[in-house]
């Protein structure tokens, strides 16, 4: 029998995208669009829910399979509404940037090497060389020695339902240019949902890169089905250690200088990683005049650029700046 969802699209905009969409992602970065599905997708009982999708499930509802894609930036999100619902098969398709760090939890206890295509693929938990790593939160490491991380290293591959983690791939001699490698998660009869006793867990992701620290930032959680105010929750950001937290490439080009050489033969940008960024210079007419994968400190020539102010866009990451260059 054909069964209806509610699939919720949410247009996040903190992912990698096209250039020619980046400016449409920002001004609808903060819409939720809702749209009822009731198509041909569900008669053979298969379901996907994209990076920047939500799915909301029935309680009792029945899936023979359900695959979800994540990666660092955004993840797709199944919730049961008032109770729990049975996946025959339910697939985690993961996109993974070897040397990042990535937080994950599971829907069980279970062993990583056994769910998952990790040694298929060449990876070794906490191998010599081709190699994942597992870490998670301690609290009475966070307690006994507040200066330091408090993220530790886990010592086999076993998790826990529902309990939080960090996950990263190694760099690889087979990956020189350390493009993005699908992990897939594979789970058997799986309940998603509250428990019979009615506790469960639920969580709010929230995208911090853009944030300040020791700023505030205000959260808002809205009661569906029912009668009630939404609940305001406010979050300080106040991290204890600013160079443990992931760089945010937004920042570092809103803090990039462009210099010049003494000559003032060339240019360098000043960038705080080798992460390859694009460059593309425009004349005062907006016409592309040079364009370069830039690594940082390398130098740019621009001895065959005439007198006159330019625009310089850079792309480094998932951010986008443009800044002023003259040359005499």
């Amino acid at each position: 029998m054909k069964k209806s969802y509610i699939l919720i699209a949410l247009l996040a905009g903190t992912g990698l995208q096209p250039d020619t969409q980046a400016a449409e992602q920002a001004e609808r970065a903060a819409t939720t669009l809702t749209t009822l599905l009731t198509d041909s997708r569900q008669d053979d009982g298969h379901l996907s829910v994209g990076r920047n999708e939500k799915l909301v499930l029935q309680n009792g509802d029945i899936v023979d399979e359900l695959t979800v894609y994540a990666d660092a930036y955004a993840r797709g999100q199944v919730t049961v509404d008032g109770g729990q619902a049975r996946v025959k098969r339910l697939v985690l398709k993961y996109t993974f940037e070897p040397g990042v760090w990535n937080f994950i939890s599971f829907p069980a206890d279970l062993n990583l090497d056994r769910v998952s295509d990790l040694n298929q693929l060449g990876y070794r938990f906490n191998g010599a060389g081709k190699a994942y790593y597992l870490y998670e939160y301690s609290t009475a490491s966070r307690a006994q020695q507040p200066e330091k991380s408090a993220w530790t290293p886990c010592s086999t591959p076993e998790v826990t339902r529902n309990k939080g983690y960090i996950l990263g791939i190694a760099r690889s001699d087979d990956n020189p240019t350390n493009q993005p490698v699908e992990i897939t998660f594979t789970f058997e009869n799986t309940l998603l949902g509250l428990t019979d006793a009615g506790t469960g867990t639920f969580s709010v992701g929230l995208d911090l890169t853009r944030v300040e620290p020791d700023s505030e930032v205000q959260v808002y959680i809205t009661p569906l089905n029912v009668k009630g105010a939404p609940l305001k929750a406010t979050l300080r950001f106040k991290p204890e250690d600013l160079a443990a937290l992931p760089m945010s490439h937004e920042r570092a080009l809103s803090e990039a200088r462009i210099t010049f050489n003494p000559n003032r033969s060339g240019i360098r940008i000043t960038l705080p990683t080798q992460e390859e960024a694009r460059v593309v210079i425009f004349d005062s007419r907006n016409r592309a005049v040079k364009a370069v994968r830039y690594e940082s400190p390398q130098l740019i020539p621009v001895t065959d650029l005439g007198a006159g102010t330019y625009q310089v866009y850079i792309r480094y990451g998932q951010a986008t700046a443009i800044k002023e260059m003259t040359l005499d």
